[in-house]
């Protein structure tokens, strides 16, 4: 009775050894992986492309009222060059209200006294604000650069 528990215990020791050895990491799978990942081919963003939420246009000043931090304005889109995911649609000939900050309109000269001007034609690149929890109060577009047009 004696050897077949050996051979048993022999035996159990042996499979366990073998589970154990199959088991074990060699590090090939992941050195292999780190090696393709820095071999990848860099796929460069799409040229032209925009932000989230924003929109590239040339639009004409309609009516812009000056408040203490900020200038609300009516704009007619003439052209839009390009908008990025997730902005709500533009359509030629939309009037849209933005607002522009005096910070970002006292870095162009004059800029201010040009937005009064009626059917004035600028470039501009907007931003849509969404509301957000708590702060329904802000929404809609918001000039993020924005240029007198060359071209007038």
């Amino acid at each position: 009775m004696m050897p077949r528990i050996t051979i048993v215990w022999i035996i159990a020791v042996a499979l366990s050894a073998l589970i154990l050895t199959s088991c074990a990491h060699t590090g090939t799978e992941i050195d292999i992986k780190a090696s393709d990942r820095d071999n990848a081919p860099v796929i460069p963003p799409p040229s032209g492309g925009f932000d989230p939420g924003t929109a590239s246009v040339m639009a004409s000043v309609m009516s812009c009222t000056e408040g203490d931090k900020d200038i609300a304005c009516t704009f007619r889109i003439d052209r839009c060059h390009g908008t990025g995911p997730a902005t709500p649609p533009l359509a030629l000939g939309q009037e849209i209200s933005v607002t522009v900050s005096k910070r970002l309109a006292g870095k162009e000269k004059d800029l201010v006294q040009q937005l009064q001007m009626k059917e004035k034609t600028f470039d501009l690149l907007l931003e849509y604000q969404h509301p957000t929890f708590g702060n329904e109060t802000v929404r809609g577009w918001r000039a993020v650069r924005i240029s007198p047009n060359p071209t007038q």
